[in-house]
């Protein structure tokens, strides 16, 4: 993933973006305050130092991420099914009654999606909505050091033998799932099957 360095004026505020190390698909924000003066002498100075201090808070904020984050979610990723069930209850609550983690958009486009449904449907659907986002957030961290047996265990796959038959034709073959639940386990399949 690319890193982008902005600087927004007057506030002279450097805003970074990077991934977290460790395969898991989000980023974090670090924000970096600089005088206005600094930043208006360096921008006048030289564009290219500008940039090298913008690569040089993304060299930081990579050190900083993998110093503290990835411990974190190495020491997630360990945790028995039963304790990462009851973290992602405890996240629910965070992400839902603390944070309150875009409640008004999902509760928007839950409404458009079920006109028919009142209220107390709709809250129902909005509680497992973010219950499912904590689960598959720490599914996704528990994935990077899961066994191949316990990913069989948990992910099955029906009519694979229609992608045995499907490899014995020789042609391409393109497959695409839906964006549900863990599906990065998916990878799994070619653990069933031969194809490259």
């Amino acid at each position: 993933a690319s890193t982008i360095c902005m600087a927004f004026s007057p506030e002279s505020l450097i805003t970074e973006i990077a991934p977290i190390p460790g395969g898991v698909a989000k980023a974090i924000i670090v924000s970096v305050f600089i005088t206005n003066k600094f930043l208006a002498k360096v921008m006048k100075l030289n564009y290219r130092i500008y940039i090298y201090i913008c690569h040089m808070i993304n060299k930081l904020n990579h050190l900083i991420s993998f110093i503290f984050l990835y411990p974190l979610f190495w020491m997630v990723s360990k945790l028995n099914f039963y304790l990462l069930y009851k973290l992602s209850d405890f996240l629910f609550y965070i992400f839902y009654y603390v944070i309150r983690y875009r409640r008004e958009t999902v509760r928007d486009n839950l409404n458009l999606v079920f006109p028919e449904k009142n209220k107390h449907d709709i809250k129902d659907l909005e509680l497992k909505t973010y219950r499912n986002l904590s689960d598959v957030l720490l599914e996704g961290i528990k994935f990077t050091t899961m066994t191949e047996e316990e990913v069989k265990k948990r992910f099955q796959f029906k009519n694979v033998e229609v992608l045995k038959e499907l490899e014995k034709t020789k042609q391409d073959l393109v497959l695409m799932c839906g964006h549900y639940a863990s599906w990065e386990w998916v990878f799994i399949l070619d653990r069933f099957v031969s194809y490259d």
